[in-house]
């Protein structure tokens, strides 16, 4: 068996063909019976739970199926534009992701919003609802949580029998496999490392101490740059600062035409206080709205973490942001670079289908070609894995044909 450690491109979207569904009503929930959380900002009255500051959350228990889309029952005497978000949510470590902003709350309302949804192979099992700016007096009343069933994908994809023109693959199914689909794509051409797209040094900014420069002095020297209480370290050169103390600060950047294979490389750390933030999102703009999908842990000392992009849509700008319940906001970024990894092109060409069993053969391919497959599983209903990691191999050389001679 011959492999090649190469990079690969996503799959599309799976297909979702059956629902589940959970409702919690808040009068009942928020207590300490029950799995559901909320923060010192969440006060009870009357007529409910309410959000009495920025940063109020309620958040879910895991759930045993993938949340596609969460409506809310609220109400409020007061308009509360776009201030309120929904994450997946991490019920171990409070960390969130993948985050969707309800549409605008007029005045008065006592009715259902809905968040954007999220598609199965996000797998997201909780969420963490929040209050921003603006929102306070919003009270929840209920909420409902529509998902489909989780399929894992199948692990440990392997090949044997290699010759010039088939293969054997077999592979590791959960549970609740029904059926698999396995592509075989043809390797167009060799991987080529990796290129910095951009990269962004602020090592010609100095403030001698004044920590009130904005980011108009980063503007006009990066024009692809924008930001809201973006400033300089004191006393500090190669730097800038996200929020100066107690605001969030955000870091806007001028989208790619495409972020396939795209990652953002981060040097940063956090202010050394202990009330200090502690994370940093990314996220794009889309539709006026923020869609955050990653979080980077910050410690008190310079580190570098790095996101895949290969999500964000082409052209969106891309955003950095300090957010969360802590006093203190401050980011101390000291590199910021995109890097495209040029991953290697692939062509489509076989696609299998198996029912009750985990391996199967693949016919009809080139002598001295280099492939790579994936596995997908299914469950009874159809619901759709994400795709197995992918396994490369190299056909061998044809066979000889056999020449007999009579003599």
């Amino acid at each position: 068996m011959k492999k090649s450690p190469v990079a690969f491109a996503a799959l599309p979207v799976p297909m979702i063909l059956s629902a589940i569904s959970a409702n919690v009503t808040f009068d009942a929930a928020l207590t300490n019976t029950t799995e559901w959380t909320y923060s010192s900002d969440v006060k009870h009255n009357a007529t409910g739970y309410y959000t009495a500051g920025h940063g109020a959350r309620i958040a879910s228990p895991a759930f045993a199926f993938a949340i596609t889309s969460v409506v809310l029952h609220v109400k409020t005497t007061s308009s509360c534009t776009r201030n309120l978000v929904v994450s997946s949510y991490d019920p171990a470590t409070s960390a969130t992701r993948l985050s969707r902003t309800f549409p605008a709350i007029p005045k008065g309302a006592d009715d259902a919003v809905v968040a954007a949804a999220w598609e199965a192979f996000d797998q997201v099992r909780a969420v963490s609802i929040e209050s921003t700016e603006g929102a306070q007096n919003l009270y929840f009343l209920s909420a409902a949580l529509s998902g489909v069933p989780i399929v894992e994908a199948p692990a440990g994809l392997r090949t044997s029998d290699i010759s010039g023109t088939r293969c054997r693959l077999a592979w590791t199914n959960p549970e609740n496999a029904a059926s698999n689909r396995v592509d075989v794509s043809k390797i167009t051409r060799p991987a080529e490392g990796s290129s910095v797209e951009r990269k962004y040094d602020f090592g010609e900014f100095s403030n001698g101490g004044d920590t009130s420069q904005q980011t108009e002095r980063i503007v006009s020297t990066y024009p692809d740059l924008d930001g809201v209480m973006l400033c300089l370290p004191t006393n500090s050169t190669g730097q800038i600062q996200l929020s100066s103390r107690d605001d969030k600060g955000i870091l806007s950047i001028r989208g790619f035409e495409s972020c396939k294979g795209l990652r953002l490389e981060l040097v940063a750390r956090h202010y050394d206080h202990v009330d200090e933030v502690k994370s940093v999102s990314v996220g794009y703009v889309r539709d006026g709205a923020t869609n955050d999908f990653a979080s980077v842990e910050l410690t008190g000392e310079f580190s570098r973490s790095s996101v895949s992009l290969a999500d964000v849509p082409d052209d969106a700008r891309i955003v950095l942001n300090n957010s969360g319940n802590k006093k203190y906001h401050r980011v101390i970024i000291d590199e910021l670079s995109f890097v495209r990894d040029h991953a290697v092109e692939t062509n489509l060409v076989k696609t299998a289908f198996a029912a009750g069993t985990t391996t199967c053969s693949v016919k009809g391919l080139v002598p001295r070609t280099q492939y790579v497959a994936r596995a997908t599983a299914f469950d009874a209903d159809g619901n759709e894995s994400a795709p197995s990691d992918p396994t490369s191999f190299t056909t061998d050389d044809a066979a000889l044909p056999l020449v007999l001679t009579l003599q």
